[in-house]
């Protein structure tokens, strides 16, 4: 039984690849679920929910119930500004029922947040981070490992382990084998003191990466 939730130190890190990377290498009784996702838009009547869409069209499995989504917002932007603009509402209540729900339908489930640990959801002062909470999940972080991660990666380690939320593994995005970045993953490595890492090359958007070590990665959560 797999239950975590992915969260990233950027939008545009690479949260919805390595949702769709770790769900092929789950089994069939595995759902990805997005509890908010902004930049949905109807083509010929069909409503596209690009992160959705991403990990389904990628994935071995592609029956509909194993991808879900509770609020598909139109405007690309920050979830409470979206909302905003539409005159829509996020009731977390929502949210939680339906994780709930899926709960009880799947084995292993795959909650993939929006933006960072402090995009807002709503203009209440509600984060992502609280919704992590409030699903009483582990985190997977991703982050990449150009200049200026080590900022940005201890800062959402930090707020994540001071607010009580545990961290299952970290995720290095777009490696490129450079002398930098190897320090930049040891840095953190060693200042985190989490052992359970996973390092990405830099690779076609659209692949699927199955191997030992994507599983050795899940089996340590």
């Amino acid at each position: 039984m797999k239950k975590f939730f992915i969260t990233g130190t950027d939008t545009d890190i690479g949260k919805t690849f390595v949702s769709s990377l770790l769900f092929n290498n789950l089994n069939e009784n595995t759902c990805y679920y997005k509890p908010v996702q902004t930049g949905c838009a109807f083509e010929k009547e069909t409503l596209i929910i690009p992160d959705l869409d991403f990990v389904k069209n990628n994935s071995k499995f592609k029956k509909s119930e194993n991808f879900y989504c509770s609020y598909p917002l139109k405007y690309s932007l920050s979830p409470h500004l979206s909302c905003k603009k539409t005159n829509t509402e996020i009731n977390v209540s929502k949210i939680i029922s339906d994780y709930k729900n899926l709960e009880n339908k799947f084995k292993n489930i795959i909650v993939e947040g929006a933006g960072g640990v402090f995009t807002p959801i709503n203009e209440n002062n509600y984060f992502i981070y609280n919704l992590i909470k409030d699903l009483n999940l582990n985190t997977i972080v991703v982050t990449s490992t150009k200049i200026g991660t080590i900022n940005h990666t201890i800062l959402t380690l930090n707020h994540l382990k001071q607010t009580g939320i545990k961290i299952s593994g970290i995720v290095f995005n777009k490696f490129k084998n450079t002398y930098y970045e190897k320090d930049n993953i040891d840095f953190i490595k060693n200042y985190s003191k989490i052992s359970n890492t996973l390092i990405l090359p830099v690779q076609e958007e659209n692949s699927n990466l199955i191997c030992n070590e994507v599983l050795n990665f899940i089996n340590s959560i």
